[in-house]
């Protein structure tokens, strides 16, 4: 009895509660898909060093395009602080589902490249 009144509980207690906001998964993001992009700020200890490379990293972009969270995947430790700084300013075109914006989490690449003779 015990049993059913519990697994009865549950089920109510399931029905109420909203349903999971999943992300769309959404791999490496292209260009185009990206509305407002901030350039990073080369960091001077980078420059001096003339250390170059791409950053990696990973998103979540709310369904308003706008970016609610970015971590490092990839990149040189003296550049990555300026593209996730850089990053977080970004506006992507909504991702869809369904035909109805949805969360997705994604990938950017932030490229540092010295200006030639430097």
């Amino acid at each position: 009895m015990i049993i059913l009144k519990l697994a009865a509980a549950i089920a109510l207690t399931a029905t109420m509660l909203p349903a999971a906001d999943t992300l769309l998964r959404a791999g490496l993001v292209p260009e185009s898909k990206i509305v407002l992009k901030v350039q990073p700020e080369y960091p001077p200890d980078a420059q001096d060093a003339r250390i170059q490379g791409i950053v990696r990293v990973a998103v979540i972009v709310g369904k308003d395009g706008h970016v609610q969270d970015a971590r490092l995947v990839s990149g040189h430790p003296l550049l990555a602080p300026a593209a996730l700084q850089a990053v977080k300013k970004w506006v992507f075109d909504p991702f869809m589902r369904d035909g109805k914006p949805v969360r997705a989490t994604a990938e950017v690449e932030v490229p540092f490249a010295l200006p030639a003779g430097q």
